[in-house]
């Protein structure tokens, strides 16, 4: 018996996942009046500051208010992220990005919302995905080989 081994297991739903966590994020921040009322005033700015001016240098896929990059790379083994480095392992690497560099006082607790609003969509999203399992067993004469393989990614 021969089990799969992780790179062996497709990629290409990783995409799915991550369009998957766009619509459930967005749809958490847009739940937020709070949050997306300054979304809105961010959008603005960098519309008139950055992609009005340089749109291939600052590119805005926008979807439900927000702008959600994906940057399509082959595997690569050598790559610094993980999500390229290893797609048959870490299906999505996302990250959010909050103006709370000099952020202080209400402002501040308004960025650490926003984080967490983020986070707990994303783990919503992860809660309610389904997982498929391989499971296999061949018995023979002097052995046993048995494997039980969580496919990837998770189903979401």
């Amino acid at each position: 018996m021969s089990c799969p081994t992780s790179h062996d297991l497709q990629t290409r739903s990783n995409y799915a996942v991550n369009k998957k966590m766009e619509d459930v994020i967005a749809d958490a921040i847009g739940a937020q009046k709070d949050i997306s009322g300054r979304n809105q005033e961010w959008m603005e700015q960098f519309e008139k500051f950055a992609h009005g001016w340089m749109p291939k240098l600052f590119p805005a896929d926008y979807y439900k208010e927000m702008i959600n990059y994906w940057i399509p790379f082959a595997a690569d083994i050598n790559h610094r992220y993980p999500s390229i480095r290893f797609p048959w392992i870490t299906t999505v690497a996302y990250t959010s990005e909050v103006a709370d560099e000099t952020a202080q006082g209400a402002y501040l607790n308004l960025c650490a919302k926003a984080h967490v609003t983020h986070d707990l969509a994303t783990i919503d999203m992860i809660l309610k995905g389904k997982s498929i399992f391989l499971s296999a067993q061949e018995n023979e004469k002097d052995k046993v080989s048995i494997c039980h393989i969580r496919q990837r990614p998770l189903l979401v």
